[in-house]
């Protein structure tokens, strides 16, 4: 994989392989850091052998061009097994990806019972493949934004 050789070839243009580094891995390490090793096997073992990977907040602790390239990877030659990587987030941002396509951007919203309903952006009408997808979320126009005045409203600063 071109991304993992160039990061390697990288680090170790850094550290130069004579000397020895000591880190702390738990301690020295980002969250983010932390979370992309930890994520990195399943992702490699989903793009060799194929399958869904199921991930629930991925956006959470990444930096937003590494978010951006783990994407791209389930969405490049790389995945020979067609290789699905379904994730949550409450990253807009990831609206912006260009490798997206609207068949692969669904939204959860409450129904009035209380119980999460999904949808997909392709079952909106009239949403062009070169809307801003951002845009249009945050405006409201897709629904499955949180009632965010209903909820100030009850708020009691007073009390």
């Amino acid at each position: 994989m071109v991304f993992f050789s160039e990061f390697r070839k990288k680090f170790r243009e850094f550290y130069n392989e004579k000397s020895s580094v000591v880190l702390d891995f738990e301690k020295e390490e980002s969250e983010g850091t932390k979370k992309f090793f930890s994520l990195i096997g399943p992702f490699l073992a989903t793009l060799k052998r194929g399958g869904v990977l199921l991930i629930d907040e991925l956006d959470t602790s990444i930096h937003p061009l590494l978010l951006d390239k783990i994407i791209d990877l389930f969405n490049s030659e790389y995945n020979k097994k067609n290789a699905q990587l379904i994730f949550s987030t409450h990253n807009t941002r990831i609206l912006k990806n260009q490798t997206l396509n609207k068949d692969n951007i669904w939204f959860a919203t409450k129904n009035k019972y209380g119980a999460s309903e999904l949808f997909s952006l392709l079952e909106i009408k009239n949403v062009r493949r070169s809307g801003n997808f951002e845009n249009e979320y945050l405006s409201g126009r897709y629904g499955a934004i949180p009632y965010i005045n209903d909820i100030l409203d009850r708020v009691d600063v007073d009390g």
